[in-house]
């Protein structure tokens, strides 16, 4: 059940993030007074950061289909396309990258906790939830 509720949350947010971001690119920034938004960091692309799959059906030819808060505050973000997890510090600044490849096909939920690192590989026939540890 905490990990439904958790995941609902997730969602939640990502419609927010999703509003906040229309709201953010029309004209006039004073059109919705109770949407609030910041921008914390650009996620940066290619090598030290995010890519995108030119080609292919099967690949997210938008960006990273997922992202989690760490309890230290920093964000791990799921780059699909080069089949890594990246590990950003609250600025922005890439700490670390995982090549997920030899254990995940595509991974489209990220779960991150003090101990672990949780990752859904949702493009696995069947899907599957892998652990890693620290």
């Amino acid at each position: 059940m905490k990990k439904k509720l958790g995941f609902i949350v997730v969602l939640a947010l990502a419609a927010l993030t999703l509003v906040g971001g229309i709201y953010a690119s029309s004209a006039d920034s004073t059109a919705s007074a109770d949407v609030k938004h910041e921008v914390i960091f650009s996620i940066p692309v290619g090598d030290k950061g995010i890519h995108y799959a030119s080609d292919g059906p099967d690949m997210l030819i938008w960006g990273p289909p997922s992202m989690t808060i760490a309890p230290d505050g920093t964000f791990w973000i799921a780059d699909t396309a080069d089949n890594h997890l990246l590990h950003f510090d609250s600025k922005g600044v890439l700490l670390d990258k995982i090549d997920v490849g030899n254990f995940a096909v595509g991974v489209g939920d990220i779960e991150v906790t003090s101990n672990a690192i949780w990752v859904l590989d949702m493009a696995s026939i069947p899907p599957k939830v892998v652990q890693l540890s620290f």
